[in-house]
């Protein structure tokens, strides 16, 4: 994904952090500065510490889903850390509804075993106190405007509170069944076992949809209105819509091969992409390949990007300005589902089709949407 930098790499699989997390430090400046008047460090750092145990818990939630596909064959592209949270993203779902049954229940469950794990510990520290001070603990997340928490808790008992209770959200919160939530990802597998996965995927959404709908009620008429549960309500609408899109898309896609939209209009030449290029006039093919000497295409350039960088930089600029990284090529007989996993992976939206060891065009997102749409 673009916009997100690598931190690491656990298990063979990226972890990534979006550059709009970066936003979260100046909203904690912010709550702080709103809380106490002035930028208190000691406050900045403890409200800092909260939210990367937050993020922890949330990462740990991500590899449960990520090495539960793997289980499955299926392999996970990376994990992506934002603002909003946390997403593996899988190189295709698995193809059983049972294994999409567990790989989505494989994340909330993390966070409750961490829950149970941080409970036994803490009752370990002090058998006898701490079974009381749980049950204050439950009392205040039942009525929190009650003053037990504040007044009867130590920092100790304040940080086990945080961390069993960020879990036991991050599980409940997941197991809602509404897309993109995990619960609405259960929900979809259970049905696909009576029914067409695309069916149980428009039952899915609709019954997500109904969910926001609900919360927008409730907040109108019993609550007052929540910037917060407003955007997420709204997001959980259109990205319930969004799944539904995206899985029939995946079932039409499963009758057709590359070669039925391929792009013909297309350009190939060798050089070196740091070289720079004008093309000959009245030349206005819709990609230009980039090919190396042994004749790899190493590269795709958008005539429409290369045009926009002409208006910019002149004449002539270097190619891999605007070139996007080919990541091999496909034939003509390879499934679309295959060419759009492909795409991302190597997160681009063009490739070459060969057929018969030769080029014969290109093959790209607009393409297919318009395959689709033709279809429809």
């Amino acid at each position: 994904m673009r916009g997100a930098v690598q931190i690491a790499k656990i298990t063979g699989i990226p972890v990534r952090i979006h550059w709009t997390f970066a936003l979260i430090l100046f909203w904690i400046i912010y709550l702080v500065y709103e809380q106490s008047g002035n930028l208190q460090w000691q406050y900045i750092v403890w409200q800092s510490l909260i939210i990367l145990a937050l993020f922890l818990f949330v990462v740990l939630h991500e590899f449960g889903h990520a090495l539960t596909a793997r289980r499955f064959g299926v392999k996970t592209l990376d994990i992506i850390l934002s603002p909003i949270g946390g997403v593996a993203r899988l190189d295709r779902m698995p193809a059983k509804p049972i294994q999409e049954f567990w790989v989505a229940l494989a994340g909330p469950l993390v966070n409750f075993v961490i829950s149970i794990l941080l409970i036994g510990i803490y009752l370990l520290l002090n058998p006898a106190e701490n079974v009381g001070k749980l049950n204050l603990m439950a009392r205040y997340v039942m009525n929190p405007d009650s003053n037990v928490f504040p007044i009867r808790f130590s920092q100790i008992d304040r940080l086990f509170a945080f961390n069993i209770g960020i879990n036991l959200i991050l599980g409940l919160f997941n197991m809602i069944p509404a897309f993109p939530l995990d619960g609405g990802r259960i929900f979809r597998a259970l049905l696909s076992l009576k029914m067409s996965r695309l069916t149980a995927t428009r039952v899915a959404s609709y019954v997500g949809q109904i969910l926001v709908a609900a919360l927008f009620l409730w907040m109108i008429f019993f609550q007052e209105l929540d910037p917060i549960m407003i955007f997420i309500g709204l997001f959980v609408f259109v990205m319930a819509e969004s799944e539904y899109r995206s899985v029939k898309w995946e079932t039409r896609l499963n009758q057709y091969q590359a070669g039925d939209c391929i792009n013909e209009d297309f350009l190939i030449m060798t050089l070196p992409t740091s070289q720079e290029i004008e093309l000959p006039p009245g030349t206005a093919p819709r990609y230009l390949l980039l090919q190396n000497e042994e004749l790899t295409t190493i590269g795709a350039v958008d005539i429409d990007q290369y045009n926009k960088h002409l208006k910019k930089k002149g004449i002539k600029f270097k190619l891999d300005t605007v070139m996007q990284k080919v990541p091999g090529e496909v034939q003509e007989t390879t499934p679309m589902l295959q060419v759009l996993q492909k795409m991302r992976e190597a997160d681009v939206t063009v490739l070459p089709v060969r057929k018969d060891g030769v080029i014969i065009g290109t093959i790209d997102l607009s393409s297919i949407e318009k395959l689709i749409d033709a279809k429809q």
